[in-house]
């Protein structure tokens, strides 16, 4: 059985906290990039099994998006033995065909942050990767079925651009950003998805479209 990951968004510590999301709490991981947040075992009642995380925190959202330490995180989960990541995350809209209260299943991600610690090669020749598809296919069908089957409105597509965050962005900036072709905004997917993929990690984001 593949085994599966899944990385929650900013109201991911209000499942954990109200009951929601119920497993066995294994801690945070040790890594050679410090600690992840804390990773939890869930085992449903309806069957199977993932690894769950909250990368804001697990007891309120304590940690912005330019604070996650997000090699630790991936590098934990592959250390469990994770094969497929689910993330996901609240995102702004700045294009036609994405309302407030939508899903988008991301199709591609443009990058505009600043300084974080982006690969698990610093310093030497490794890490040249192709980025296309950035998302795992498969992963991705999965996903727009079972949205479907709960039927929410979503979009497959949306080109999520990236900010360094945690401030929001201004006017200009958010012009700048659709002449490039985007169509979301958040501050949480980058380094989070390439460093999947340096680890050989099928990883997939669904975004709730929030304002």
């Amino acid at each position: 059985m593949v085994k599966l990951g899944v990385i929650g968004g900013g109201e991911a510590y209000r499942l954990l906290r109200e009951g929601a999301i119920k497993g066995e709490n294994l801690g945070a991981k040790e890594t050679p990039f410090g600690k992840s947040q804390p990773i939890f075992h869930i085992r449903p009642a309806g069957g199977g099994e993932y690894y769950f995380l909250s990368r804001h925190g697990v007891d309120a959202f304590s940690i912005n998006s330019s604070a996650v330490n997000y090699r630790a995180n991936i590098y934990a989960m592959k250390d469990l033995g994770v094969q497929c990541i689910l993330a996901w995350s609240g995102v702004g809209s700045i294009a036609e065909g994405f309302p407030s209260g939508s899903f988008a299943v991301l199709e591609d991600v443009i990058d505009e942050t600043r300084k974080r610690a982006s690969t698990f090669y610093e310093n030497n020749g490794i890490g040249f990767l192709r980025q296309n598809p950035l998302f795992c296919p498969r992963l991705r069908r999965c996903l727009k079925s079972a949205l479907d089957t709960l039927r929410l409105n979503v979009r497959v597509g949306g080109v999520y651009v990236c900010t360094e965050g945690p401030r929001l962005d201004t006017a200009a900036e958010i012009r700048k950003f659709q002449s490039y072709g985007a169509e979301l905004v958040g501050s949480t997917l980058v380094p989070e998805v390439f460093l999947a993929r340096e680890l050989e990690l099928c990883y997939a984001s669904f975004a709730f479209v929030t304002n």
